[in-house]
């Protein structure tokens, strides 16, 4: 044992300071702002002592838009080819929203609609949109990235919904990290922190 070990109860060594489960690895902050990537070592790639990463975004707001996902490449360069992707989302709430599905698209639809970047500021009641968004082994250069993700918030009229749904990435080449965005690239505010879970 040392400062950065210790041994466990069934004789194994383990990384001190909770190794072996989530890490957060990244934290971006963004307020009337165009789309944000997320990822490791300075923000634009992941690691390979990662396998499986969680994104918990939070209080994420821009008017009457939609919140969106695209994947970026380990140069830092978004993936925006018209059919690199395919998903389906479901959103439900006491209003009119269903779900929607895509085939072939230029980006991953996560939810149904947020609410103006400025209400929480002039009245602090409502909360933006809330998602855990997953991705397993994006470094892998085989297979299509899948992501999946789950969570909701208000809509543009407060109204309040839930979200999931799943998705692919139809690339083969590693991705370096996640861009968030929304309908036309407007200006959004958002917290999105990246976790790591060691690989087994």
């Amino acid at each position: 044992a040392d400062a950065t070990t210790f041994l466990r109860g069934d004789n194994t060594w383990q990384e001190a300071g909770g190794g072996g489960g989530w890490q957060l690895l990244h934290t971006v902050v963004t307020s009337n702002s165009q789309p944000a990537i997320v990822g490791y070592d300075g923000g634009t790639k992941f690691t390979s002592d990662y396998d499986f990463y969680m994104f918990h975004v939070s209080d994420w707001r821009a008017n009457n838009k939609q919140p969106m996902l695209q994947v970026v490449n380990t140069s830092g360069t978004a993936q925006t080819g018209s059919t690199d992707y395919e998903f389906h989302v479901h959103y439900s709430s006491t209003s009119t929203y269903s779900g929607t599905a895509s085939g072939g698209t230029s980006q991953i639809t996560l939810a149904h609609s947020m609410e103006d970047s400025s209400v929480p500021s002039s009245s602090g009641s409502h909360a933006g949109v809330q998602l855990q968004v997953y991705i397993t082994n994006p470094l892998h250069t085989t297979y299509y990235k899948n992501i999946n993700w789950i969570g909701g918030g208000t809509g543009e009229y407060g109204d309040l919904y839930s979200a999931r749904g799943s998705g692919i990435y139809k690339g083969t080449a590693a991705v370096g990290g996640l861009l968030f965005k929304c309908t036309g690239d407007s200006n959004m505010a958002v917290t999105v922190r990246c976790y790591g879970l060691a690989n087994s």
